[in-house]
């Protein structure tokens, strides 16, 4: 029974190896560093090592002499740890190779720092002071330990605890290695090991690096007092009687953070003062009682604790707080002054009147909040510019939302993946259950105090950093014209004028689009053309001919806006995509010998209509001496690049009748 027991635990542990590499791959080998994986090299003694950081890695023990460092599957050398019948070994021989990671996996969130390497970590006190501690000495080399949310370790005992509280390690800081055996983080941080990473650990061992000892001993050598708040050192009492503060867990210094409390001055003959003396470099005293009951905070300048060398702040006993150095001063005497008085070419701040509150950088006024609520922004001259920016506006394309566009997704500004802030925005009104009546509430005015007919309101330009980044250009603009006289002498006739720059040239005084006072639309670039037929008689042919009988020289007829119809070829090409509108005549003579007569507009060199097709034999023309005037008119979608032609296809001698414009043409426009 006991074999076969063994037989199906075996089989067991196979498949679930097997199904843990399914759920989360093959781990494996390789030499190739990824992207993902920081190197740094640390030096301590004579000995240098390496610190590893991996964005997403895994950590696997088995809690006995495998630990693996993953990043994508593959296994880290360095820091993974594998000993084997008490050697140690490269990563190929790590249990992961073989069995893969058959631990479901804890997800953690922050960064965490592997303190694991199997058994000879776990409880035993030599391999924890010089195989575990170490690492943490290494660590802070490049680390700020209170930036680590977790350290992954084995179930401590409160001896390993009372250790770690040395480095500011507590308990709610722990991972517990027993219980998660298998962990993926943000951030996977590593040590190589401080003095094992070859042959058999006991030889090794003889060999420990003598900047371990001393750093073990400098670390828990001395003997002092040491207090504790949310996880930092916050006072210290070492054995001199020195009581110092290591507010951010800084590593102490005996210059950094001392401070002292005292009490100075004889009653009735000097000012009876307390005193808080902090030490670095220098000294700051707290100074009360002196100059009618002030607070003060000055430098004295060294050790001359009784005597002040400078002072930076004072507090009043009206309230008033007076910053020196070109700080800030604030005084009562009717106006409130926040700015940088001392110096003219840098002052900033603001100045609190009782009926406005101004602004100033570089003792200029930038802005004014006024007592009626208006905002008026100075710029010092009429060239300065006042902008309104906003870096988190989003940059979201039609894409993020079935092709709609979303200012946020829920109810409030930046709260979505898929929605784009504003840069600015209007709002008229704080009732979200009543429709504003048209005109009751403006969201956007430009106003100006012209009352001169052809006078322009302030313009909407859109503008971007030229290609050069020389210069910031406009492309486009929308501006307001006053024309004329209104319905009565408090109203005035005006149009809207849109402007865009054209390719190859620039904006001008010619709007590309304008709506006048009557609601007119105006668009005078507009893609057009009007050709008439030119002169020359007839054309007589026996099969498909492409009219190319055109001109655009005709006086008062003729036109081409945009330059998009060819005389020569008889084509016209679709500057951009979209819906056109054609129409063309045709002057037809001879239909006596004519046996057929196909009329047809033409797209790309192919028929796309017939637009006239029929036998001279169905039609009694003689009576016009065999002439007929055709017609046609049609829209089609064609895309940028695709052209348009008129043609005619007929036997015998059929011909057409060029020789007077005003029997033939060819025109088409853009629809939109």
């Amino acid at each position: 029974m006991v074999f076969y027991r063994k037989k199906l635990q075996l089989i067991y542990k196979f498949l679930i190896s097997q199904l843990f590499k399914i759920i989360y791959g093959k781990v494996f080998f390789s030499n190739k560093n990824d992207n993902d994986v920081k190197l740094t090299e640390i030096n301590k003694g004579n000995h240098k090592y390496i610190f590893v950081e991996i964005n997403n890695g895994r950590i696997f023990t088995d809690y006995v002499e495998n630990v693996a460092i993953i990043n994508k599957n593959q296994i880290l050398d360095h820091v993974s740890y594998q000993q084997i019948k008490g050697e140690f070994k490269g990563p190929t021989f790590n249990v992961v190779i073989k069995k893969g990671t058959p631990k479901f996996k804890k997800k953690i969130k922050g960064k965490v720092f592997s303190l694991v390497q199997g058994a000879s970590g776990n409880n035993n006190y030599f391999h924890w002071m010089f195989d575990v501690l170490p690492r943490l000495i290494m660590l802070e080399k490049v680390y700020n330990l209170n930036e680590i949310d977790y350290f992954y370790c084995p179930q401590l005992k409160p001896w390993q605890l009372s250790t770690l509280s040395v480095f500011n390690i507590f308990e709610e800081r722990l991972l517990n290695s027993n219980y998660h055996r298998h962990i993926q983080a943000d951030k996977i941080l590593a040590v190589s090991h401080p003095w094992y990473n070859k042959g058999r650990i006991l030889d090794e061992a003889k060999k420990l690096p003598a900047w371990i000892i001393n750093e073990i001993a400098s670390k828990f050598g001395e003997s002092s007092w040491r207090f504790y708040t949310g996880g930092y050192e916050r006072l210290r009492i070492d054995s001199s009687g020195k009581l110092s503060h290591t507010y951010d867990g800084t590593p102490y210094d005996a210059s950094y953070g001392q401070f002292e409390i005292s009490k100075s001055g004889v009653g009735g003959t000097d000012p009876d003062w307390s005193y808080l003396s902090l030490h670095r470099v220098g000294q700051v005293a707290w100074q009360q009682g002196i100059d009618n009951n002030d607070f003060v905070i000055a430098s004295t300048g060294g050790a001359v604790k009784d005597t002040l060398d400078s002072e930076k702040i004072r507090i009043k006993m009206n309230g008033q707080l007076i910053i020196q150095s070109g700080g800030i001063d604030i005084n009562t005497a009717g106006t409130g002054i926040f700015y940088n008085p001392g110096d003219a070419a840098t002052a900033t701040g603001f100045n609190f009147l009782s009926n406005e509150i101004r602004g100033y950088t570089k003792n200029a006024q930038r802005i004014a909040l006024r007592s009626d609520g208006s905002v008026r922004i100075h710029g010092g001259d009429d060239n300065c510019v006042h902008s309104i920016s906003n870096n988190w506006h989003g940059n979201q394309d039609f894409s993020h939302r079935e092709q709609r566009v979303l200012t946020s997704n829920s109810t409030g500004w930046r709260t979505g993946v898929d929605g784009a802030d504003p840069i600015l925005v209007l709002i008229s009104s704080a009732d979200t259950n009543r429709d504003p009546e048209r005109g009751q509430n403006y969201g956007l005015l430009l106003h100006t105090e012209s009352q001169a007919d052809n006078a322009y309101a302030p313009m909407i330009g859109f503008s971007n950093r030229s290609n050069s980044g020389s210069y910031n250009t406009t492309y486009a603009a929308v501006v307001g014209k006053k024309t004329g006289q209104g319905p009565d002498s408090n109203w005035s006739a005006g149009e809207l004028l849109f402007y865009t720059m054209p390719t190859g040239g620039y904006i001008d005084n010619t709007p590309n689009m304008s709506i006048d006072s009557s609601g007119r639309v105006k668009t005078p670039r507009q893609v057009a053309f009007y050709a008439t037929a030119n002169s020359g008689g007839t054309v007589s042919m026996t099969s498909t001919h492409v009219l190319t009988n055109w001109r655009l020289s005709t006086s008062g007829k003729t036109y081409s806006i945009g330059g998009h119809f060819n005389t020569s070829n008889g084509r016209f090409t679709a500057p951009v995509s979209g819906t056109y509108l054609f129409t063309s005549s045709i002057l037809l003579s001879g239909y006596s010998a004519a046996s057929g007569i196909h009329m047809m507009w033409r797209k790309n060199g192919s028929t796309y209509q017939y637009w006239y097709n029929t036998r001279t034999s169905d039609i009694d023309r003689s009576g016009y001496g065999g002439y007929l005037a055709q017609g046609s008119t049609t829209t089609m979608s064609l895309d940028a690049n695709d052209y348009i032609e008129v043609a005619c296809n007929f036997s015998g001698s059929l011909s057409l009748w060029c020789g007077d414009s005003n029997w033939g043409h060819f025109s088409g426009m853009l629809l939109g």
